[in-house]
């Protein structure tokens, strides 16, 4: 089951009090700040806990955020959605919370408050090792722009990582107003090598004070914008990231299997080739797996040939990634769905640090 806008807009209605005739006062958003923010996450669960059924994922997942957050949430009289509230409801610093829990993959946490007291309480949730900022890709965020209709915001984040390039390049730096959108269509027409966009903002479509921002994290950000105008923009962010994680769990999950006394590997790697050779590959094999940041990954490489070199990466939730890496290209195999948060981050990893085009692919393209 996908996002279903109705029934989260119903939820936040009911505990924010909001009455729809309302939201068109611009004065409903000010001075407390009603600003939404929806992040979606993807749920990190042990093997034994992704087995389990929805229902018993969910019960998982309320006692753990109610542990780490502090917060007391409470399931609704539909036990798809959970609600919680953090100070008092419309002054300053409250915070109301509504989760959907009814997706099988993602999890997408609705705040309406301020937006300090908002964006903290988010990066407490998302630094939570069950619960994994869900990502979007470079296709993604570019597939994203007719959808934000006159783009106002673009932020751009791509640097070679100058301990692997002897002559790093990069892009980086904010694009505000109204030639935003101009700028980037000119970027990707003329470098489009140096493109990574971490963020997109345009219009919320309420008028001029009104803002929409989708970050690559898979976070948007609404101010002045009526909760189901919001909520339609997060339904087209919630296709494409079931999109993606469908594309994974379907073709990407790699395991062996055998019949009739024949064994085979199931499942593609995925596969990323450098159009730059990686030039120091010793430095490039410590960031992947001595545990430094941002990845932090444990690993020891295996010297295969002389040019080509095998790694077991691990993390501290207990997900894994098997590597082939030469310093022409790199072979990803997920090992099952306790893999795909970690390959998220290695994606984002080499996107940043070593070829802003690098990305998981459509599936039927090279």
């Amino acid at each position: 089951m996908g996002l279903n806008t109705a029934a989260l807009g119903e939820q936040i209605q009911r505990l924010a009090g909001i009455d729809p005739l309302a939201e068109v006062d611009e004065t409903f958003f000010r001075p407390t700040g009603n600003d939404h923010l929806a992040q979606f996450c993807l749920k990190n669960l042990a093997p034994e806990l992704a087995e389990l059924e929805l229902r018993d994922q969910r019960a998982f997942l309320l006692a753990e955020l109610e542990e780490s957050l502090g917060l007391n949430f409470n399931l609704t009289a539909d036990p798809n959605y959970a609600a919680a509230t953090l100070g008092e409801t419309g002054g300053p610093g409250g915070v109301q919370v509504v989760l959907d829990l009814g997706m099988p993959q993602l999890v997408l946490v609705h705040y309406l408050g301020e937006a300090r007291a908002i964006g903290k309480l988010n990066g407490r949730l998302t630094s939570l090792p069950f619960l994994s900022p869900a990502r979007l890709g470079r296709e993604e965020m570019l597939g994203l722009r007719a959808s934000l209709g006159r783009i106002l915001l673009v932020r751009l984040g791509f640097e070679q990582n100058p301990k692997l390039f002897a002559e790093p390049t990069g892009l980086l730096g904010t694009l505000k107003g109204g030639q935003s959108g101009p700028l980037l269509e000119q970027w990707l027409r003329t470098k489009p090598e140096l493109v990574r966009v971490e963020a997109l903002g345009g219009e919320g479509g309420e008028g001029s004070g009104s803002r929409i921002e989708i970050l690559e994290t898979g976070a948007l950000w609404g101010k002045g914008m009526r909760l189901a105008n919001f909520l339609e923009r997060c339904q087209k962010v919630e296709a494409l990231l079931d999109l993606r994680y469908r594309q994974i769990e379907q073709h990407h999950l790699c395991s062996v299997v055998t019949q009739g006394g024949w064994s085979r590997l199931v499942g593609e790697p995925v596969r990323f080739v450098f159009e730059q050779p990686i030039e120091r590959m010793d430095r490039f094999l410590a960031l992947l797996g001595q545990g430094l940041k941002p990845l932090e990954f444990y690993g020891n490489p295996e010297r295969l040939s002389p040019n080509l070199w095998g790694m077991e990466l691990c993390d501290a939730t207990g997900g894994w990634l098997r590597l082939s890496l030469t310093p022409h290209w790199l072979s990803c195999e997920l090992t099952g769905p306790h893999s795909i948060p970690l390959f998220d981050r290695l994606e984002g990893f080499l996107a940043k640090q070593v070829e802003a085009t690098l990305g998981l692919q459509p599936w039927g393209e090279p």
